[in-house]
């Protein structure tokens, strides 16, 4: 996913990402990876959290968990799909299995031993 943003237009800028998810210790190890990546990364831990990060600057890039507390990654999906059509989306979640119905450009199930990704956000 390196440099990668809304039709593969590349720039000497880091991609910005914004991970969502209710997990404290794959928040942090996301983060991790990202930034080692060169990704200007930040996080929130559900929904609301995120759309106040949003206010605060537009990420090129979010990847969110589907179950959260306060507000779902479904309803935070579609929520930021309508408002900032241009951020690309990728869902991810250990719980559900299926890409269709998610308002996102790719879907990352979340697995013990690897995941598995669908509608490759690598195009």
């Amino acid at each position: 996913m390196r440099g990668l943003v809304r039709g593969n237009a590349m720039s000497s800028a880091r991609a910005s990402l914004l991970i969502v998810d209710d997990d404290s210790l794959l928040r942090v190890s996301l983060s991790q990876i990202f930034s080692g990546m060169d990704y200007e990364v930040r996080s929130a831990e559900d929904g609301l959290s995120a759309l106040c990060e949003i206010d605060r600057k537009i990420p090129a890039i979010i990847l969110s968990d589907l179950y959260m507390p306060r507000l779902s990654g479904f309803d935070f999906l579609a929520e930021v799909r309508s408002r900032f059509p241009s951020i690309m989306l990728i869902a991810m979640s250990a719980s559900f299995f299926a890409s269709d119905g998610v308002v996102a450009d790719a879907f990352y199930e979340k697995g013990p031993v690897s995941g598995h990704c669908s509608r490759s956000c690598m195009t």
